[in-house]
């Protein structure tokens, strides 16, 4: 320690009524916990943007959860053999992606919504039409075939949009 600091942290120490060595143990004590928390810490992974939509963007994070969503469908299907290579799959969830943020972007411009009304009308319809009398017997056929009514409205939600823009556009 050179004389100019000793001196400081002398005067430092006086003032506050605490001796050099004390002082010094405190601040590598300081130092070392210090560096045990950054050693510790660990970095948040940073979300990439796998693509911009009307400067929206899609992050990497929402393609990695797509391919897994879509994945598992396929399997569930016996389809994964049609996937092909690894890129044309990662470029087919992301063109679906696309797709579904432009059809959000197209119903906010044109005002058009699907409310929850409108997809439980659906379902009451396709449950008529498939004969299933109970909500529990239609979650049940929906389980078999690998489906959650959360994800099942969802999807119900989309179809009835993509239907109510076309036939905006054909009118």
């Amino acid at each position: 320690m050179s004389f100019r600091r000793l001196y400081r942290a002398t005067c430092q120490s006086a003032r506050l009524g605490v001796s050099v060595d004390a002082m010094s143990s405190i601040r590598f004590a300081l130092t070392f916990l210090l560096c045990i928390s950054f050693a510790n810490a660990q970095e948040a992974p940073v979300d990439g943007i796998a693509a911009l939509v009307k400067g929206s963007p899609i992050l990497m994070s929402d393609l990695e959860d797509a391919k897994l969503k879509l994945t598992a469908e396929l399997k569930r299907n016996q389809k994964w053999d049609e996937v092909g290579s690894e890129k044309d799959f990662q470029k087919r969830v992301l063109d679906q992606l696309i797709n579904e943020r432009l059809l959000e972007d197209e119903l906010s411009k044109r005002g058009i919504a699907v409310e929850d009304t409108d997809i439980d009308s659906a379902i009451n319809s396709i449950m008529k039409d498939n004969q299933v009398t109970s909500m529990p017997q239609f979650e049940q056929l929906l389980q078999t075939e690998g489906f959650t009514m959360p994800d099942y409205r969802k999807n119900l939600k989309k179809q009835i949009a993509q239907s109510r823009i076309m036939g905006a556009i054909v009118r």
